[in-house]
């Protein structure tokens, strides 16, 4: 979330060919969530609509979903330095809101992608400590 917040500030403060952020989103939790859904204990302690939010958010968060998401604002900044080579400011104020949807709604995504990661830590920490196990 920090990286796209400076994304933002560099197209609103028209320096985007400054930025050269990357989304790292291999490092995710997705490692160790893999493992317990592999295990079956995620079965055991979750609902299924948990479980089935949680692997949505998979591909999402994978090397894939990272690269394509990258992608996406490489090819934005590209833009962006092609118009700021021809000096054409009034492209960049037509291009400018564009690039801005694509940070809300990346921004947003991973907001989602959030939620569902602290719902299924909150169910698997209740379920720890009432010792109750969430049957789909």
């Amino acid at each position: 979330m920090e990286e796209l917040a400076r994304c933002r500030t560099a197209i609103r403060e028209d320096r985007l060919h400054d930025w050269y952020g990357v989304f790292d989103l291999q490092s995710s939790i997705l490692r160790v969530a893999d493992t317990v859904l592999t295990s079956g204990l995620i079965h055991e302690r979750l609902g299924f609509d948990l479980v089935k939010d949680l692997q949505n958010t998979a591909a999402p968060l994978s090397p894939g979903g990272a690269d394509y998401m990258n992608r996406q604002f490489m090819e934005e900044r590209d833009r962006f330095l092609e118009i700021h080579r021809q000096m054409n400011h009034v492209l960049w104020m037509q291009r400018k809101p564009e690039a801005l949807r694509l940070v809300e709604f990346w921004e947003d995504r991973l907001r989602r992608h959030q939620a569902v990661f602290t719902s299924a830590i909150g169910a698997l920490e209740t379920g720890a400590l009432s010792g109750k196990r969430h049957r789909p």
